[in-house]
């Protein structure tokens, strides 16, 4: 009789969880696939959005090199991805016709590339989980093991644009390593390249960068191109700097983009 109360108990505990949307208590895909038939038609939005979240997770587990993330810090960044572009459909479809595919797919049938593309055409288009020498645009995968997080979005023509996230326990910090705002920073660099008017973005409000960092330096390497204003696409520079906190920049050598340009250390 107790056996029977306790396992009645967790089937209703699921059940009130599913009618709350409280789906974030199903953290992996098979327990959360065994309420599936309880979640009534206005929460299954909700129910593949958790169905998303943990099979991002999961990804990110089976991908990523540093095997020691939290929990914690895996969930922020798989809702960051969730979040980061939900309007762009991949598919003209009808929201009630994705989750009727969804419905028939998941739990029944291990169909990847179609469940993918259903949770796709209803949650919106979201970046794939890659190791970094795979990254394109589209894509998010650890910059730094342990340390930095990077999201990779199309910026139009050939150039990428980056969103990175550095780790402090479990916290995820959107960082930026483009020092815009650093006048000194500028000004010493315009000062070595006859004080052009430069910015770090292309007329299309496009960027490009890199982040390094060497286990035994503290300080971050970080590698960027440089437009002038009137640069459609393609820049005019390229530079580098470094930082410990990306608060304070120092520039370190600049060069042209033209193809037989050598670097310039910059004093």
């Amino acid at each position: 009789m107790k056996k029977t109360f306790i396992l009645s108990a967790v089937i209703i505990s699921g059940i009130f969880c599913a009618q709350k949307h409280e789906f974030s208590a199903y953290s992996n895909n098979v327990e959360l696939v065994k309420i599936k038939n309880s979640v009534k038609e206005n929460q299954k939005a909700e129910f593949y959005k958790q169905y998303l979240k943990n099979q991002l997770t999961e990804d990110m587990k089976s991908t990523f090199i540093f095997k020691k993330y939290s929990d914690i810090v895996l969930n922020k960044f798989a809702d960051t991805l969730l979040t980061y572009d939900s309007s762009t459909r991949y598919m003209d479809q009808d929201e009630n016709i994705s989750i009727k595919n969804l419905d028939n797919l998941i739990g029944s049938k291990n169909d990847a590339e179609k469940i993918n593309e259903n949770l796709t055409a209803l949650l919106g288009d979201f970046p794939k989980i890659v190791k970094m020498q795979d990254a394109t645009e589209h894509t998010a995968f650890e910059t730094i093991p342990g340390d930095i997080l990077e999201i990779n979005y199309w910026g139009g023509g050939n150039m990428t644009s980056q969103i990175y996230y550095k780790i402090s326990k479990n916290n995820l910090e959107n960082i930026s390593v483009i020092p815009e705002e650093d006048k000194n920073f500028l000004k010493k660099v315009k000062k070595n390249i006859g004080n052009k008017n430069i910015t770090f973005f292309n007329s299309k409000g496009n960027s490009y960068s890199s982040v390094e960092k060497n286990p035994k330096d503290k300080f971050y390497l970080i590698g960027a191109s440089l437009f002038l204003k009137e640069d459609n696409f393609a820049p005019s520079y390229e530079i580098e700097y470094k930082t410990t906190d990306f608060k304070n920049f120092t520039p370190l050598r600049i060069k042209s983009s033209d193809e037989n340009s050598k670097w310039k250390t910059i004093k």
